[in-house]
C-alpha cells in the first residue's frame, strides 16, 4: 500500500468517525402550562401587551430622559455588559478547540551522554564520537482533535447557550433599571406633591393660629384655643423635615441610579412635576406570551440548555478521544547547519486517549452534570410560576389601589367640606373651636391620604409593567452595539 493510499485511508477513516452523533442528550425546550389568560379582570386589557417604552406613556420628559440615562450610566447594567462580553469570550474559547493548534517552538541545549551507555559508550572509548554536543531546533507542532464523540460541538453548544442567557440576563437588568427609576421618581413627584399639601396647610393653621391668638387676647377666645392653635401647627410643621428628607433620599437614588454620585441631580430635579396617575386599562397580553416577554424566563430557559449540553460534554469524557498530531522543523549539532536541507524532519500521526480507569471520578462528574441539569430545569420551571405570581400579584394590586383611590378621592371632598362648613358654624358660634381644628385635620389627612394613594397607583402601574418584562427591547439594541464595539 503506497504512502498516498494510506494517507487518503485515514482522511476518510476521519471523516466517517467525525460524522458520529454526539453523545448525551439532545436538548429539546420543555413545554409550560400556563392558563389562557390572567385571573384578575379588572383594570387590564388582555387583547395586547404592554408598550416596550412604557415610561413614554405617563408623557413626563424628565422620566424619559432619566431612563434613558440609566441604560447608559448604570453600574448594574455595566456589570451585565460585561457578563456578556464574558460569555461571548468563553463561546470563542470553546469555538477554538475545534480547530488546529499550531505552536512554534525552538531550543538550544548542551548535552553529555553517559560514558558507559548503551550507544554512546563504546563509540566514545573508541575515540569515534564525543559525549558531548549541541543540540539546535526549530519548528512547529500541530494538534487537531477529532471530535468523535461530540465533546467539542456539545461544549460550544453550552457555551453558546450561555451567551444567549447572557443577554437575557442583561435585558433582565434593564427591565429592573427602567422600573427602579421609575419608582424613585415617582416617589420624589409625589412627596413633592405631599410638601405642597402640607405648605397650605400650614399656611391655613399658621392664619387660623393668628386669629385665635388675636381673639384670646380681646377676650372673644378663650387660652385653651389658642393652645390647640398652636400645637396643631406646630404638628404640621413637624412633619414637613421627613417629607424633605424623603425627597433628598429619592434624588439620591436617581443619582445613584443614573451613574452619578449622591446629590449630583439635586438641583436639576427641583420643582413640582405633576405627577401622571395611572388608573386606565394596561394591555397585558396573555400568560403564553409573558413567557416570551419575560427575560428572567428566557435567561432560564437558556440556563436549561446550556446544562443540558454540558451533560453530553461529561458524557464524551467516557470516551475516547482522537487526535491528529505532526510535527515539522529543522535540528542540527551545527548551528550553521541547522536550516540546511538535511537537517530537515517531520512527524505526523494519529494519537488517541482513552481514560481507563479513574477510580469512577468521570462517571461521577456525569451524575454531578444530570443533577445539574434536573435542578436548572427545576429553575426554569419556577421562574414561570413566579412570573405568573408577579403579573398577577400585580394586577390584583394596582386595581384594588386604583379602587381605593377613587373612594379617597370621595373622602377628601367631603372633608374638606366639612372643614369649610365647621369653620363657617364656629363662627357663628354653633360650635366649639375644637370641632374646627379636628375638621382641619381630618382635611389635612384626607388630603394627604390622596396623594399617596395616588403615588401607590402610580408605583403599581410601573410594578405591573416590570411583572410583564417590558422595557427592554428597544434599550438593548444600544447596549448590543456598545458591546460589538468593545
Amino acid at each position: 500500500m503506497t504512502r498516498s493510499l494510506r494517507h487518503l485511508l485515514m482522511l476518510m477513516s476521519s471523516a466517517i468517525l467525525a460524522s458520529c452523533s454526539a453523545v448525551g442528550p439532545d436538548y429539546i425546550r420543555p413545554d409550560a402550562e400556563v392558563s389562557l389568560a390572567f385571573r384578575n379582570p379588572a383594570f387590564h386589557a388582555s387583547g395586547t401587551h404592554a408598550s416596550d417604552r412604557w415610561w413614554e406613556t405617563f408623557q413626563d420628559p424628565v422620566l424619559t430622559g432619566l431612563i434613558e440615562d440609566a441604560v447608559h450610566r448604570n453600574q448594574d447594567l455595566r456589570i451585565a455588559v460585561a457578563a456578556v462580553r464574558e460569555a461571548r469570550a468563553a463561546r470563542g474559547i470553546a469555538d477554538s478547540r475545534g480547530m488546529p493548534s499550531i505552536d512554534a517552538n525552538a531550543s538550544y541545549r548542551r548535552l553529555r551522554a553517559s560514558e558507559n551507555g548503551v550507544l554512546l559508550g563504546p563509540l566514545s572509548q573508541a575515540g569515534l564520537a564525543s559525549v558531548e554536543t549541541d543540540l539546535y531546533q526549530t519548528g512547529l507542532e500541530a494538534s487537531w482533535e477529532i471530535d468523535v464523540f461530540g465533546s467539542v460541538r456539545r461544549e460550544n453548544e453550552a457555551a453558546t447557550a450561555r451567551v444567549q442567557e447572557a443577554h437575557e440576563r442583561l435585558a433582565d437588568a434593564l427591565v429592573a433599571v427602567a422600573a427602579e427609576v421609575g419608582l424613585a421618581y415617582t416617589d420624589l413627584r409625589g412627596t413633592e406633591r405631599e410638601l405642597a399639601v402640607l405648605r397650605r396647610n400650614i399656611e391655613v393653621q399658621s392664619q387660623t393660629a393668628t386669629l385665635v391668638q388675636s381673639q384670646f387676647k380681646t377676650g372673644i377666645a378663650s387660652e385653651i384655643d389658642s393652645d390647640q392653635a398652636r400645637s396643631q401647627l406646630a404638628r404640621t410643621r413637624a412633619q414637613e423635615p421627613l417629607l424633605q428628607a424623603a425627597i433628598d433620599i429619592a434624588t439620591y437614588r436617581l443619582a445613584v441610579l443614573t451613574g452619578r454620585m449622591p446629590g449630583e441631580l439635586t438641583d436639576a430635579l427641583k420643582g413640582s412635576a405633576a405627577l401622571v396617575v395611572r388608573g386606565d386599562l394596561v394591555p397585558v397580553g396573555l400568560p403564553s406570551e409573558l413567557l416570551l416577554r419575560r427575560p428572567d424566563v428566557r435567561a432560564a430557559e437558556r440556563g436549561l440548555h446550556a446544562a443540558t449540553a454540558d451533560v453530553g460534554v461529561a458524557v464524551a469524557e467516557l470516551y475516547p478521544r482522537f487526535f491528529l498530531t505532526g510535527a515539522t522543523g529543522f535540528e542540527s549539532v551545527s548551528f550553521g547547519d541547522l536550516f540546511n536541507s538535511q537537517s530537515g524532519f517531520f512527524a505526523i500521526g494519529p494519537t488517541i486517549q482513552w481514560p481507563v480507569f479513574r477510580g469512577g471520578a468521570l462517571r461521577a462528574q456525569v451524575v454531578a452534570a444530570e443533577a445539574r441539569a434536573d435542578a436548572q430545569y427545576a429553575r426554569y420551571q419556577q421562574s414561570i410560576l413566579l412570573a405568573v405570581e408577579d403579573v398577577e400579584r400585580s394586577l390584583v394590586e394596582y386595581g384594588q389601589q386604583e379602587l381605593r383611590r377613587r373612594q379617597l378621592v370621595e373622602s377628601r371632598d367631603a372633608a374638606v367640606s366639612a372643614a369649610t362648613l365647621t369653620r363657617r358654624n364656629y363662627d357663628r358660634g354653633i360650635v366649639r373651636f375644637l370641632d374646627v381644628l379636628d375638621a382641619e385635620r381630618r382635611a389635612l389627612d384626607s388630603d394627604i391620604d390622596l396623594v399617596r394613594s395616588e403615588v401607590e397607583v402610580t408605583r403599581q402601574a410601573i410594578r405591573l409593567y416590570r411583572a410583564l418584562g417590558g422595557g427592554w427591547q428597544h434599550s438593548l439594541g444600544a447596549l448590543d452595539s456598545e458591546i460589538a464595539v468593545k
